[in-house]
């Protein structure tokens, strides 16, 4: 295999089914994903903060068109904010665009 691979070692997703004025942050919904993939490929915190990049694929909410005035709250980085609630410091860092192919992208 040659060096630039990629390798998917653990995969994490999380759809809240909840009442919507109970539904989590867009960042807590992220920490859920990330706490999913990091437990399915057995790595710690520690080697979460350890983490040399990373991608997030755009929420609906911030996509082109959707209404700005629902009462969520954004991010202005998800990938940045992400990376600080898991004490790293990526090399690099991706927000993708809306649906499609996008996390395979990533």
């Amino acid at each position: 295999m040659e060096d630039n691979t990629p390798v998917l070692i653990g995969q994490g997703q999380f759809t809240y089914h909840g009442a919507p004025a109970e539904a989590p942050s867009p960042l807590q919904l992220l920490l859920k994903a990330t706490g999913a993939a990091a437990r399915d490929a057995g790595l710690t915190r520690q080697a979460l903060a350890g983490l040399d990049g990373v991608g997030v694929v755009a929420f609906a909410i911030d996509a082109e068109g959707a209404l700005a005035a629902l009462p969520v709250p954004r991010l202005s980085n998800p990938p940045a904010s992400l990376a600080r609630r898991l004490d790293a410091s990526p090399r690099w860092s991706a927000y993708t665009q809306t649906g499609g192919n996008s996390s395979q992208h990533l």
